[in-house]
């Protein structure tokens, strides 16, 4: 059983589920996320999957936190294999897409994935000892919760500032080759139409 307290959180008769952070994670990753795809200039396909992905992870998570039975290991699971799928997704076309982009293009690339990734694979870990296991008072949860949004997103953030400071037409030629992409695919798909 459980109560709706303040601050962003439900008070049940063992641990408090904070919705908001869930909440909050997934409405900022995917800015996150489609920031690598522009600088990895990713076709339209591999941003869809991306973004789906990224969107399973959390919404699991939160479902898994939600639910005291043991049923909420599944969806603990189902995180994990999201998480894998997204990795996958960054690790192989979108590192095979970037390939075409000059040498800081890539570099910055790696840098965001390593960072954003090692990062993100933390919270399936996080959950595993304070929403499921709850080994770890909720204290210690936020206070690592905490550490772990400030490296994925706000050094993330000021990555991609200092970068686009240094280089403004590196995100932009980016947005420009996946927007070309997208619009290749298209005539494709209209001419397969056509042929048909």
């Amino acid at each position: 059983s459980g109560e709706r307290g303040k601050g962003g959180m439900i008070h049940t008769d063992v641990y408090p589920l904070f919705y908001i952070r869930y909440a909050g994670m997934l409405a900022s990753t995917p800015w996150m996320l489609q920031n690598l795809c522009v600088v990895a200039a990713a076709d339209r396909p591999t941003i869809r999957m991306a973004h789906f992905l990224n969107a399973c992870i959390w919404i699991a998570l939160f479902a898994g936190a939600a639910i005291l039975a043991p049923a909420k290991w599944v969806f603990w699971l189902l995180a994990c294999c999201a998480f894998g799928g997204l990795n996958w997704t960054v690790n192989r076309p979108m590192w095979q897409q970037v390939q075409s982009r000059d040498r800081p293009t890539r570099r910055l690339f790696q840098k965001l994935a390593l960072l954003m990734l090692g990062c993100w694979s933390c919270y399936p870990l996080i959950w595993l000892f304070c929403d499921g296991a709850r080994a770890l008072s909720s204290d210690a949860g936020i206070s690592i919760y905490t550490c772990l949004d400030i490296l994925s997103q706000c050094i993330c953030g000021l990555m991609l500032v200092r970068t686009v400071k240094e280089n403004p037409t590196m995100c932009a030629a980016g947005a420009s080759r996946a927007e070309a992409a997208n619009i290749e695919e298209q005539e494709s798909m209209l001419a397969s139409h056509d042929q048909a």
